[in-house]
C-alpha cells in the first residue's frame, strides 16, 4: 500500500508496506536500557492454583504479567501529563500520529560552563545539543516542510539498546529548545532517555519550555497537542533526511507509554 501526498507544491509517496522501526525491542529476559536504576521490564507466567501461564510448564496457553515503567525501561512517547498537576493521557492526546518529519544527526560538544546556558549548575564533561550545532544540520536540508523532528546523537552504537544511564548523558542547552519551539516542532524524538538533564533536581526546563508549562503546572492549550519520545534508536543504516513518520501507541490511560515510531522512506513524485 502506498500514500501520495502533497507537500511545499509536490507530490510525494511513501510505501506503507515498508516501516523502519526506530524502537527498541525490549526484551524481557534480555539487556534493556534503564535509566534512574528502576526496576528492569519484566514478563512472567500467570500462576493461579493450578494454572500456569506458560506451555512448557504444563500449561494449556502462553499468558503473562508484565511489568514496566514507560519512562526508565525504553522506547516510550509522552505528553504534556509528564509536567502537568492535571492528569493528561497520552491516548487521549490529539496529536499527529503521522506526520513528515526530518532525521538529523549531532555530535554533542562538552558543555562551556561560561558561554552554554541551562537553569541548572552545569559540570566539567557535560554534553549539549545546542542551537548552532541543530541549525547548521537542519539548513543543510533545505526548506522542505516538517512537522516532526528526531535527533539521533554521536557516537551512534548498538549499544543505546542495553545501556543503563547511571552516568549524566547529553541534553539539550535552553537555547536549542527555543529554537525547537521557533521551528514549530510536534513531535520531538531523541535517543537520550530525557531531553533535560538526568539529576537536575526536578526541574526539568526543557520539557517545561517545549510544552511552555509555568510554575503552577497548568496545562498550556496551545501545546497540549505535543509529544516527545525518548529512548529511540536510528541505526546508522537509517540515513539522515525527511521520511513519514508514525507513532504508534497502545491506548494507554497515562501521561507515557511504550511506543514504535515507524519511518517511512519518501519519493518524490
Amino acid at each position: 500500500m502506498k500514500a501520495q501526498f502533497d507537500l511545499n507544491n509536490h507530490q510525494y509517496e511513501a510505501d506503507l508496506s515498508k516501516p523502519i522501526s526506530i524502537a527498541i525491542p525490549l526484551d524481557f529476559i534480555g539487556k534493556q536500557p534503564n535509566t534512574y536504576d528502576v526496576p528492569y521490564a519484566q514478563s512472567r507466567a500467570y500462576k493461579d492454583g493450578t494454572f500456569v501461564g506458560d506451555i512448557r510448564q504444563g500449561g494449556s496457553c502462553n499468558f503473562e504479567t508484565i511489568e514496566l515503567t514507560p519512562h526508565c525501561n525504553g522506547t516510550h512517547t509522552e505528553c504534556i501529563g509528564h509536567i502537568t498537576r492535571e492528569r493528561v493521557h497520552i491516548a487521549e492526546t490529539n496529536f499527529k500520529r503521522i506526520s513528515t518529519t526530518l532525521l538529523i544527526t549531532i555530535k554533542p560538544i562538552i558543555a562551556n560552563v561560561h558561554a552554554h546556558h541551562y537553569n541548572y549548575t552545569l559540570e566539567n564533561g557535560d554534553l549539549l545539543i545546542t542551537k548552532e550545532l541543530l541549525e547548521a544540520e537542519i539548513k543543510k536540508w533545505g526548506s522542505l516542510e516538517f512537522d516532526s523532528l528526531i535527533i539521533r546523537t554521536l557516537p551512534n552504537t548498538d549499544k543505546k539498546l542495553s545501556d543503563n544511564y547511571d552516568d549524566v548523558p547529553a541534553y539539550f542547552s535552553l537555547d536549542a529548545m527555543e529554537y525547537i519551539l521557533e521551528l514549530g516542532i510536534s513531535n520531538l524524538l531523541v535517543d537520550m532517555p530525557s531531553i533535560d538533564r538526568l539529576y537536575d533536581d526536578g526541574l526539568m526546563m526543557n520539557h517545561r519550555a517545549y510544552w511552555q508549562v509555568g510554575e503552577e503546572r497548568e496545562v498550556n492549550s496551545n501545546t497540549d497537542h505535543k509529544t516527545v519520545s525518548e529512548f529511540i534508536y536510528a541505526a546508522n543504516s537509517v540515513a539522515d533526511g525527511y521520511y513519514l513518520l508514525e507513532i504508534q501507541i497502545p491506548p494507554f490511560l497515562s501521561d507515557a507509554a511504550p511506543s514504535t515510531p515507524l519511518l517511512y522512506n519518501l519519493e518524490k513524485k
